[in-house]
């Protein structure tokens, strides 16, 4: 699976940066969110991808209205991908856009690829299977240092996610990053928590959770410190946090 899932990941990103090298078209969807044709080609290749070498397991895609309706009902086995996660990035320019395939067993990640097509990064991994960047083994930094690196949205840094951090007893500096280049940060020891008050849809998180928890990190519910579940009927995941270890967390840790 680990190769497969990768050659899909590169052929997707591929075909995203020959519409980021042009002009191209963006539509809005029924949530105000933005689409592109990017994320349609994008789409169409992991699609394509998937039937082929995994006829048998169902995929749940942003871009896939008609995926989203499962009455959580879904199999043991699936996918759920992000062709383009961080399209207003992509919309920008600025490079911070990715391609996400999470594959799900149990409601849990299994395995999880997230490719940043412009500077060609390309993160795998699963909890217990470790985690590569570029086919070479990552890990969190496990060192709590005395000024911590906070991640946060570029685009949707919202005022809980701040009033969390103002509780926090831990002296930190705050990087705003878009896409799941954040947890990727987490995951290669970069940042040490990415923090998200409010929900997120399950796509926007499954394949990146894979990669950090390949890389000894966690992903967790902020206030239960539950591990992300997937497969849930509303496909949306809880204000969570990022982490290198509950330990960095202090006091708002449990």
């Amino acid at each position: 699976m680990k190769e497969i899932l990768n050659k899909i990941a590169l052929e997707a990103g591929a075909a995203i940066l020959k519409v980021y090298a042009q002009d191209f078209n963006i539509v809005m969807k029924e949530d105000k969110s933005p689409v592109t044709d990017a994320d349609h080609a994008a789409n169409d290749i992991i699609l394509a991808g998937l039937a082929k070498h995994f006829p048998d397991i169902t995929v749940i895609s942003e871009e896939n209205i008609e995926t989203h309706d499962h009455s959580g009902n879904l199999p043991a086995k699936f996918f759920i991908i992000d062709p383009l996660d961080g399209t207003k990035e992509f919309i920008k320019k600025n490079g911070e856009f990715t391609v996400n395939i999470g594959y799900i067993e149990n409601g849990y990640p299994a395995w999880g690829v997230v490719y940043v097509p412009v500077t060609n990064t390309l993160y795998c991994g699963g909890k217990e299977l470790g985690t590569e960047k570029n086919n070479q083994k990552i890990s969190v930094n496990l060192k709590l240092n005395n000024v911590l690196k906070v991640v946060g949205s570029r685009t949707h840094l919202n005022r809980e996610t701040e009033e969390f951090l103002e509780k926090w007893d831990r002296e930190y500096e705050f990087h705003g990053v878009g896409s799941s280049v954040k947890f990727c940060m987490v995951a290669e020891g970069s940042a040490d928590v990415y923090p998200r008050i409010g929900p997120i849809k399950e796509w926007d998180t499954a394949a990146a959770q894979a990669v950090v928890e390949g890389a000894g990190g966690l992903v967790v519910d902020a206030f239960s410190f539950e591990r992300l579940s997937y497969g849930k009927k509303s496909l949306l995941s809880p204000s969570f946090v990022c982490i290198s270890s509950l330990e960095v967390l202090g006091n708002l840790g449990p």
